[in-house]
């Protein structure tokens, strides 16, 4: 996710937190939904899932917290480079779905081709839509003054968490996975950037968030019909909770790490690799085999699991250092050639 600091200066607290963020996601899908509806009868192992996915599951609008605390600034070259990286995987993944057989229509093939628009990954949908009106937001807020800008939070949070949240109007922003909670969630932290804004006590304040997702969550449950509503994205809880843990590794004491910080560039790979939907389909066909072959005993079950996400994690991460090295002069190629371009016309 790109900006404002650059590869010299990158906080390695900051891409430590990217990498931390990617390995939550991998656990939030592996642990998570579909797979805690499937097990509600064992109560056991729903408690443990549940309680896995309530930790984990502001880590996507944490990533977006980081790209407005530090503000995306538009680059034509990180910009080419993401569209190549979303492309190379949908047409990479949806050719070796179908040496596997899978079915597939002239509407999904069509859609690979143009995965942004058809919405293979939701977060990169909205994410790039983000990106593209990101210079507008940033010049807006910089205009405002403080008042101007608080009103400004308070009025998108209370819209986000009344028509997103409470009602999932999808006139707005469904129930957070789209642009306008994502709008939100930059602003909040542009605002949290530009007057310093700090939290006591971030760390128990994101666990206190997660405990209480976790309890409504169990609350409204039952084996009529298994709900998880405090999981929404537009759920304030989760968007404070996704600060806190934010200011809790800025505030730790800043470092620079080449390493961390060379392998942090590859984390947007482990999400565009093991989410796309064959690969997700796999992985839960795989989870549910784990769950079902191991069913008496809850502890195996988890550490098999959790092993998975390290497995799944690793091997995604070399994949797209992989799909970097291919990549790269392709991005490098057609960056100087639209340069130059621009220049000549």
């Amino acid at each position: 996710m790109d900006n404002k600091q650059t590869s010299v200066t990158r906080e390695s607290n900051i891409e430590l937190f990217r990498l931390v963020l990617m390995f939550m996601i991998v656990m939030l899908h592996l642990f998570g939904d579909p797979q805690i509806r499937l097990n509600f009868g064992n109560t056991k192992l729903f408690i443990s899932e549940l309680l896995i996915s309530s930790l984990t599951i502001n880590a996507v609008n944490a990533f977006v917290f980081i790209s407005g605390y530090y503000g995306i600034k538009f680059k034509l070259k990180s910009f080419l480079g993401l569209i190549c990286q979303v492309l190379f995987y949908s047409l990479v993944i949806t050719s070796i779905s179908k040496l596997f057989g899978e079915p597939t229509s002239i509407k999904q093939l069509v859609g690979a081709i143009l995965p942004v628009s058809s919405g293979v990954w939701w977060f990169i949908s909205s994410y790039i839509a983000l990106y593209l009106v990101a210079p507008l937001l940033n010049k807006g807020l910089e205009l405002l003054n403080k008042t101007q800008n608080k009103i400004l939070v308070l009025g998108l949070l209370f819209l986000n968490t009344t028509a997103c949240f409470i009602f999932e109007n999808e006139h707005i922003g469904n129930a957070g996975s789209s642009i306008f909670n994502f709008i939100v969630i930059y602003v909040i932290a542009r605002y949290i950037s530009k007057y310093n804004i700090q939290f006591k006590y971030p760390l128990f304040i994101y666990l206190g968030c997660s405990l209480v997702c976790f309890a409504l969550n169990y609350i409204v449950s039952n084996s009529n019909e298994v709900v998880f509503p405090a999981f929404r994205y537009a759920n304030p809880l989760l968007i404070l909770s996704a600060a806190s843990l934010f200011l809790f590794f800025k505030g730790l004491k800043p470092f620079y790490n080449n390493f961390i910080n060379n392998i942090a560039k590859l984390s947007l790979g482990v999400y565009l690799i093991h989410v796309h939907p064959f690969i997700f389909k796999k992985l839960h066909e795989l989870v549910a085999f784990i769950t079902g072959h191991f069913a008496n005993s809850t502890p195996l079950i988890l550490t098999i699991i959790f092993v998975l996400c390290v497995i799944v994690f690793v091997s995604t991460l070399f994949i797209d250092y992989i799909r970097l090295q291919i990549i790269n002069p392709i991005v490098n190629h057609l960056n100087t050639t639209i340069v130059k371009r621009i220049k000549t016309d």
